[in-house]
Protein backbone atom coordinates (compact mmCIF):
# COMPACT_ATOMS: atom_id res chain seq x y z
CA UNK A 1 0.00 0.00 0.00
CA UNK A 2 1.57 3.19 -1.05
CA UNK A 3 1.47 6.29 1.89
CA UNK A 4 2.53 9.78 0.75
CA UNK A 5 5.59 10.88 2.78
CA UNK A 6 7.77 13.98 2.92
CA UNK A 7 11.40 13.00 3.52
CA UNK A 8 13.90 15.06 5.10
CA UNK A 9 17.21 14.77 5.27
CA UNK A 10 20.09 16.42 7.46
CA UNK A 11 23.64 15.76 8.27
CA UNK A 12 22.64 13.44 10.87
CA UNK A 13 18.85 11.60 9.89
CA UNK A 14 16.63 10.99 7.23
CA UNK A 15 13.15 12.06 8.34
CA UNK A 16 9.83 9.82 7.11
CA UNK A 17 6.86 12.18 7.89
CA UNK A 18 3.28 12.32 6.95
CA UNK A 19 1.68 15.14 5.34
CA UNK A 20 -0.07 17.37 6.85
CA UNK A 21 -2.86 17.20 5.01
CA UNK A 22 -3.32 13.13 5.06
CA UNK A 23 -3.12 13.10 8.85
CA UNK A 24 -7.53 12.08 9.75
CA UNK A 25 -8.72 13.62 12.36
CA UNK A 26 -10.99 11.90 14.51
CA UNK A 27 -10.70 10.20 18.00
CA UNK A 28 -7.99 8.00 16.19
CA UNK A 29 -5.95 10.88 16.52
CA UNK A 30 -6.07 10.87 19.96
CA UNK A 31 -5.65 7.90 21.46
CA UNK A 32 -3.48 6.21 18.27
CA UNK A 33 -0.39 6.24 16.11
CA UNK A 34 -2.19 6.16 12.92
CA UNK A 35 -0.82 9.51 11.92
CA UNK A 36 2.50 9.30 12.31
CA UNK A 37 5.15 7.43 10.28
CA UNK A 38 6.82 4.06 12.34
CA UNK A 39 10.12 5.17 12.27
CA UNK A 40 9.76 8.51 11.49
CA UNK A 41 13.93 9.14 12.01
CA UNK A 42 16.34 6.88 10.34
CA UNK A 43 20.01 8.15 11.40
CA UNK A 44 22.68 8.12 8.81
CA UNK A 45 25.19 5.94 10.66
CA UNK A 46 22.67 3.11 10.35
CA UNK A 47 22.50 3.94 6.89
CA UNK A 48 24.72 1.62 4.03
CA UNK A 49 23.53 2.67 0.98
CA UNK A 50 20.76 4.31 -1.26
CA UNK A 51 20.72 3.05 -4.52
CA UNK A 52 18.09 3.11 -7.72
CA UNK A 53 15.34 0.76 -8.86
CA UNK A 54 14.04 2.03 -11.73
CA UNK A 55 13.51 5.75 -13.00
CA UNK A 56 11.01 6.54 -10.36
CA UNK A 57 11.85 4.08 -7.59
CA UNK A 58 15.31 4.20 -5.14
CA UNK A 59 15.93 1.96 -2.29
CA UNK A 60 17.47 3.33 1.52
CA UNK A 61 19.56 0.27 3.11
CA UNK A 62 19.82 -0.19 6.89
CA UNK A 63 20.94 -1.67 9.53
CA UNK A 64 19.29 -3.67 11.74
CA UNK A 65 19.87 -2.18 15.33
CA UNK A 66 18.84 -5.68 16.86
CA UNK A 67 20.90 -7.73 14.74
CA UNK A 68 23.93 -6.19 13.31
CA UNK A 69 24.42 -8.95 10.38
CA UNK A 70 20.88 -7.90 8.81
CA UNK A 71 19.47 -5.04 7.08
CA UNK A 72 16.20 -4.10 5.79
CA UNK A 73 15.43 -2.11 2.83
CA UNK A 74 12.75 0.75 2.56
CA UNK A 75 11.40 1.13 -1.14
CA UNK A 76 10.28 4.59 -1.83
CA UNK A 77 8.52 6.11 -5.25
CA UNK A 78 9.18 9.66 -6.19
CA UNK A 79 7.64 11.71 -8.39
CA UNK A 80 10.13 12.19 -11.34
CA UNK A 81 13.97 10.98 -12.06
CA UNK A 82 15.42 14.21 -10.75
CA UNK A 83 14.16 13.99 -7.61
CA UNK A 84 15.02 10.05 -7.22
CA UNK A 85 18.65 11.22 -8.04
CA UNK A 86 19.04 14.33 -5.79
CA UNK A 87 17.80 12.37 -2.79
CA UNK A 88 20.45 9.29 -3.52
CA UNK A 89 23.20 11.26 -4.08
CA UNK A 90 22.53 13.34 -0.51
CA UNK A 91 22.00 10.19 1.08
CA UNK A 92 25.30 7.86 -0.24
CA UNK A 93 27.18 11.22 0.34
CA UNK A 94 26.72 11.17 3.88
CA UNK A 95 26.79 7.77 4.51
CA UNK A 96 30.36 8.38 3.10
CA UNK A 97 31.49 10.94 5.00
Amino acid sequence: MKQERILGIDLYNVYNNVPEINKKPGINFFFSNNNEAKKPVMKIKDIIKAGYINKTSFFIEIQNQESKIKTKQNIYEVKNINLRNEIVAKINYLVVK
